[in-house]
């Protein structure tokens, strides 16, 4: 057919591929076999099922009513990575203010760390050096009770965004030579 290349299979129809409940095995070989970075990924799978990996956390929450009808949720999140070896302070606040029996105006912001991918630490298509990905969360919302087992929220949520693992052309020196950095956690955001 036009536009195939000699001795290549042509790329399967995914739709076709996955909407029937028992697909072509040859097409599912032909499209795992083209998955990009495949080597890597099962190297990441492998170190991942060879060494034991954890996040230690521990949670502190100070529930203070200050007014009639506030309610103020400080606390404070404490989590050791293992991957990373980093440990993360993330501090965070909630508010409750009833205006009337069956309506709340509700409100937090705090500070959410996570780790890398798996793949996005493998030493050849990733980088080991990564460190946490941050993020600080808003939200923002209403909650109104008109019955007692009946309650209708509504919230808006924002969430800035930095230390994102993202692509970069930059050399690294590792076992004293240089290499591709290939990720770093140069990404900003916002959501």
């Amino acid at each position: 057919a036009a536009g195939e290349l000699e001795g290549v299979a042509p790329e399967p129809d995914l739709a076709r591929l996955f909407a029937t409940n028992a697909p072509d095995l040859e097409a599912v070989k032909i499209f795992v076999d083209r998955v990009p970075q495949q080597e890597a990924f099962d190297r990441a799978v492998q170190a991942h099922l060879a060494g034991t990996h954890h996040s230690a956390a521990g949670f502190l929450e100070l529930e203070w009513r200050p007014l009639a009808g506030t309610l103020l949720l400080p606390s404070l999140r404490v989590e050791h990575f293992s991957r990373t070896g980093q440990l993360s302070l993330s501090p965070r606040v909630s508010l409750r203010q009833s205006i009337t029996p069956e309506l709340t105006l509700k409100g937090g912001v705090g500070h959410f760390v996570q780790e890398p991918e798996f793949l996005d630490m493998d030493v050849v298509v990733g980088n080991p050096d990564l460190g946490l990905k941050q993020a600080l969360h808003y939200s923002a919302g209403l909650e109104y009770r008109p019955l007692p087992h009946v309650t209708l929220d509504v919230t808006a949520f924002y969430k800035t965004l930095w230390d994102q693992v993202s692509r970069t052309e930059a050399l690294i020196e590792r076992d004293g030579a240089l290499q591709p950095a290939n990720l770093d956690n140069g990404g900003r955001g916002r959501v």
